[in-house]
């Protein structure tokens, strides 16, 4: 729990012992409100700050278009709601309108599961994909391959043909 989280906590549980519209209550609530702001500003300024550093940084942001609200509805709920991915993607897009860079969008689906060097998509690919990035040899197609730059030509043909 972090020390925002008891703050809350301890500031609401002072708000359920105090009598209902009574002037501690009304006190407890400005409290409450004040809390939730300085949160929300603390928030809003690290988002701000790291997608103009990510923008600057980079001439091509692509990101995965999840479906942040059915994320919402799991059990990771309130990590997800508190650390703003919607609205990072907002800042993200719009910034990259602002200092003239490429944002795109990709696929959520099977992003995990696909090497990065050959394409090739199997569930085996996201337990190593960790991995991936620096060996060919935890891509389950490539392990079987005996030199990598054998196939690399065909498999750039095959690429543009779809």
């Amino acid at each position: 729990m972090s020390k925002q989280d008891l703050e809350c906590t301890l500031s609401n549980e002072e708000l359920n012992r105090a009598k209902r519209l009574g002037s501690n209550w009304k006190k407890q609530i400005s409290v409450i409100q004040k809390l939730h702001q300085r949160i929300r500003n603390r928030r809003n300024d690290f988002l701000q700050k790291t997608s103009t550093e990510i923008v600057l940084a980079n001439q091509l942001i692509v990101v995965e278009d999840l479906n942040v609200a059915a994320m919402v509805r799991s059990n990771l709920s309130l990590q997800i709601s508190d650390s703003g991915w919607g609205y990072f993607r907002q800042m993200l897009k719009y910034k990259c309108d602002l200092y003239r860079r490429e944002y795109l969008e990709v696929n959520a689906a099977y992003s995990s599961q696909e090497c990065f060097m050959c394409g090739h998509t199997d569930k085996g690919n996201r337990k190593t994909q960790r991995l991936l990035a620096q060996s060919t040899d935890n891509c389950l197609r490539l392990a079987k391959v005996p030199d990598i730059q054998d196939v690399s030509l065909p498999l750039q043909e095959n690429k543009s043909l779809k």
